[in-house]
């Protein structure tokens, strides 16, 4: 690609087959949606610092690409960005990131691990959804908002550390990592969706902050081994079937701030 674009548009290489190495130049500002998605034979990607955006899909089903190091220019990756690269296993994000869009790498079956940048304030919706190899994850200390299904059925996830900043845990975030023994949730957290928390199955303590108001469906459902929980004292709502299939729950203490509680809520 020579030096004078600025732009490499929608759809430009979709389904070129062949092409293997691709080198985006300095002067290169977006690689706009789906402009290399379906490049199955893919495998060396280069970017010469100056790239601020990569669009939607736009390397989705790269999946001869194994590694990704992203200038420290980009600040913008977008939705299903990098999805379905089934080969990628390891990514360099930039250090000025600013926003995760949904999906951005769903599907990565072979990532293992990922350092998010500080300057990472929002993650979309499924970005790392069924990561199945992803063992460690480090979120951003600045980290506002998890979205909905953000790591859903990561299940070789066994450990995560949700900084105290996060206020918002959408629903299924966390659903079906099955090998975190731990969980410590966020001293500034007011939400948590449905089915943010379910199949944890070796949780076996939990400790809701004071902060949280609203306790989703099936928040913590079949967490099958969780004995201990201790209510935030500013409950107000905890949703059907919250922590229903919590086989070893054998007493909580509900909160005199709790004005409704779901049905099933408790079922075992």
């Amino acid at each position: 690609i020579e030096d004078g674009l600025t732009n490499i548009g929608n759809n430009a290489f979709d389904g070129c087959i062949s092409l293997q190495e691709i080198v985006i130049p300095k002067n290169v500002k977006v690689v706009s949606g789906r402009a290399f998605m379906n490049c199955s034979k893919l495998r060396k990607l280069s970017f010469e610092s100056g790239l601020q955006s990569i669009d939607y899909e736009a390397f989705q089903n790269c999946i001869g690409l194994t590694d990704v190091v992203l200038p420290n220019t980009v600040t913008n990756l977008c939705v299903a960005a990098f999805r379905s690269c089934s080969n990628l296993v390891s990514v360099a994000l930039s250090s000025n990131l600013e926003r995760i869009e949904g999906g951005a790498f769903q599907y990565c079956v072979s990532l293992k691990e990922m350092a998010i940048p500080s300057s990472v304030k929002f993650i979309g919706g499924t970005t790392f959804s069924r990561c199945r190899s992803l063992e460690k994850i480090v979120l951003p200390r600045n980290l506002d908002y998890i979205g909905s299904q953000t790591f859903l059925m990561c299940s070789s996830l066994k450990e995560i550390n949700i900084p105290d900043s996060v206020r918002f845990i959408g629903e299924g975030a966390f659903n079906g990592c099955r090998l975190i023994t731990s969980l410590k949730l966020p001293s500034k957290l007011e939400y948590i969706g449905d089915d943010a928390f379910s199949y944890m199955v070796k949780l076996d303590s939990l400790v809701i902050p004071d902060g949280v108001r609203y306790i989703g469906s099936r928040a913590f459902s079949d967490c099958e081994n969780l004995n201990s929980v201790k209510l935030g004292n500013k409950i107000r709502e905890i949703g059907e079937g919250a922590f229903g299939g919590c086989k070893s729950l054998s007493t909580l203490q509900i909160p005199e701030s709790v004005v409704r509680i779901g049905c099933d809520a408790f079922w075992d």
